[in-house]
């Protein structure tokens, strides 16, 4: 099940991946995946825990909420990115990704239920 989020997320960890010039089995080997589920990221298939994610944004260099800023926005990204963020925008964010993974997961088990 691909949502919105999910590709954006993945199309994000495949760029910052490339950016960096690895291979998908050199990170996730770094950051203790499957080469397989790093791919399942990576195409939007899948949406990591809170504990992936934040190891995919230590093994990337990045802090956790560069992985979901829209690539098209690229100012908007630099500002993100080179100002301080407040602690309340990165609560909010958490908040969302935690609420996501949430329904994420109850979508999902009431598809594997049936």
């Amino acid at each position: 099940m691909a949502t919105d989020l999910s590709r954006l997320l993945g199309a994000n960890i495949k760029a910052f991946r490339r950016a960096l010039g690895i291979t998908q089995e050199a990170l996730a080997a770094k950051v203790g995946l499957s080469t397989p589920y790093l791919n399942l990221l990576e195409s939007g298939k899948k949406f990591p825990s809170e504990q992936k994610l934040s190891d995919l944004a230590l093994g990337l260099g990045i802090r956790p909420y560069e992985l979901f800023l829209d690539p098209l926005v690229d100012s908007q990204r630099e500002e993100l990115v080179s100002a301080a963020v407040s602690e309340d925008f990165l609560d909010q964010l958490a908040a969302k990704v935690r609420q996501f993974t949430d329904e994420y997961r109850q979508a999902h088990a009431k598809k594997s239920a049936k």
